[in-house]
């Protein structure tokens, strides 16, 4: 909840506490409301103002909604807009998300220039926060084997720093109030170091009853993100995902006594988050539950933070899963029938199923239709077929009988026909040497003319033979004379070159002249 810690902060500047809703929408519509209040806190205090944004990873981890995201950056950017303003913002944050700020062009190029990596303290930083808290106390070590040993178990962690802070918390329980010491018995009593966190979550495990102690693993898993960071969840919903809602509140007591979870009380919805990230990593129980339950975890993650987007913006349908995200949601559903969840995220996969069903339901619909139109046009070609087959039937018998009397006919007229055909042949022998005598005199005056048409075409051939040659020798005068212009264009850029050569080694003579004197500049500055 990004946008409410600052209308949190904000209240109690102004001692306004009632209209933190009121503020939070200012925030959103007028994002630089925050840099104008620390700077007016800054003019009343006379002093500067420095805004220290913890953890910032968790702006990307546990925000879903990136237009909350968008706010939250505008507002830090327009508290850090003039390098001539009293106010500063300092944002620290896992190295493993930096790049994720590049999805604020702006916010990351402002981090760019005023990029710190702190390192992990060596070891005189690791005794130097080890100790001196403990003598600003007014206790001590009760020797210094003591310290050495706790150093060489945490320069051997990857953890260092988060794990000497738990651990540093047990120690300070075991203390010896009366020598105002810290004793090594005490030490090997919680275990040393690396062994402080497991075996105080183990133990605090292995005293809850059994009915509490099945309820664990849900309970942590869903204050565990995908990407192994803390997850801020609700009480309610945490409550309300278990199948167990009395065990799990017993569950959250005991933990919260334990220190091994810690509750948020100051806002409307309490939440309640792992102490430290050190107990993701360093207890091996509750990575084994992790890993065991990947998939289940990503997916928790990823409806969480899709159905509060949904809700928060009015349950549009265009934000319900849809295909491959669908048929993910509805596997996890079938592997985890029993699996209780928060009743915003049921609703979620409720109208996900629902939503998946009209789309079936549409589909089964258009398959119907389109089987009964197939039917009905089944069921006139059927028609259609009969009505032809009868229609051919009638047809043939027609056409048999008009054969018949076609053969009568023929008969009839067979002897007439052969009588016209001899008298027909007799004319046509006489046609045919009338047309063969006309078709020679035709050819004696079509060859005639064909020679005319061959001379008239022979002496234009010529003519024109005569035009391309005059054509092809200007071509061979004009071809010489531009050879003789490119063998002058060839001979001066071949001058041009050479001078142009003799130009660049002298300027890289003088370039390795001031490569010289810059290096003997830098031996001097060193």
């Amino acid at each position: 909840r990004p946008i409410q810690n600052l209308a949190t902060l904000i209240a109690k500047i102004e001692e306004q506490h009632e209209d933190q809703e009121a503020i939070a929408s200012r925030l959103r519509s007028e994002p630089g409301y925050l840099g104008s209040i620390l700077r007016k806190r800054s003019k009343q205090q006379e002093c500067s103002v420095l805004l220290c944004i913890d953890q910032g990873e968790e702006l990307y981890t546990l925000c879903p909604s990136s237009a909350d995201r968008d706010v939250f950056v505008d507002c830090l950017l327009g508290t850090a807009d003039d390098v001539t303003s009293p106010a500063r913002v300092i944002v620290t944050m896992r190295s493993d998300f930096i790049h994720r700020t590049s999805e604020h062009p702006l916010l990351f190029q402002r981090l760019a220039k005023g990029l710190i990596f702190v390192p992990p303290l060596d070891r005189e930083g690791l005794r130097s926060a080890l100790v001196h808290p403990a003598e600003l106390a007014g206790y001590e070590f009760e020797d210094e084997e003591l310290v050495t040993t706790m150093l060489g178990e945490l320069e051997a962690s990857s953890g260092g720093l988060p794990l000497l802070q738990f651990a540093a918390n047990r120690l300070w329980d075991s203390r010896d109030r009366e020598k105002r010491i810290f004793t090594s018995a005490g030490y090997r009593q919680m275990g040393g170091l690396a062994g402080a966190l497991a075996t105080h979550a183990d133990q605090v495990l292995l005293e809850l009853p059994g009915k509490v102690r099945s309820a664990a693993p849900s309970v942590f898993k869903r204050l565990v993100t995908s990407d192994k960071t803390r997850s801020v969840v609700p009480i309610q919903e945490l409550l309300a995902s278990s199948s167990a809602p009395t065990s799990a509140e017993e569950l959250i007591t005991r933990l919260v006594s334990a220190r091994l979870v810690v509750v948020d009380a100051e806002v409307d919805d309490p939440t309640l988050e792992i102490v430290h990230e050190s107990l993701i990593t360093q207890w091996p129980t509750l990575a084994r539950w992790l890993d065991e339950a990947k998939e289940d975890v990503a997916f928790l993650d990823q409806l969480r933070g899709a159905s509060k987007q949904w809700q928060d913006r009015g349950q549009p349908q265009g934000l319900l899963w849809r295909e491959s995200a669908m048929e993910d949601a509805r596997r996890w559903r079938t592997s985890n029938p029993v699996a209780m969840l928060p009743e915003r995220e049921a609703t979620y996969l409720d109208a996900v199923f629902s939503l998946d069903l009209q789309a079936r339901k549409r589909r089964r619909n258009g398959v119907i239709a389109a089987l009964l139109a197939m039917a009905m046009i089944a069921s006139g070609a059927i028609t259609a077929l009969i009505l032809i087959s009868r229609s051919e039937s009638k047809a043939r018998t027609t056409a048999e009988e008009a054969r018949d009397q076609a053969e009568r006919a023929l008969s009839a007229t067979q002897l007439a026909k052969d009588e016209q055909e001899r008298s027909a042949q007799e004319r046509s022998r006489r046609k045919e040497a009338e047309t063969s005598a006309r078709s020679a005199t035709a050819q004696v005056e079509e060859t005639q003319e064909d020679l005319h048409e061959t001379n008239i075409r022979l002496q234009a051939a010529l003519g024109e033979q005569k035009l391309e040659a005059a054509r092809a020798r200007e071509a061979s005068k004009k071809a010489q004379r531009e050879a003789l212009r490119a063998q002058n264009a060839e001979s001066n850029l071949d001058k041009k070159n050479k001078s142009l050569q003799t130009v660049l080694r002298e300027r890289e003579k003088r370039v390795r002249e001031l490569e010289k004197q810059m290096r003997s500049i830098s031996t001097d500055l060193k």
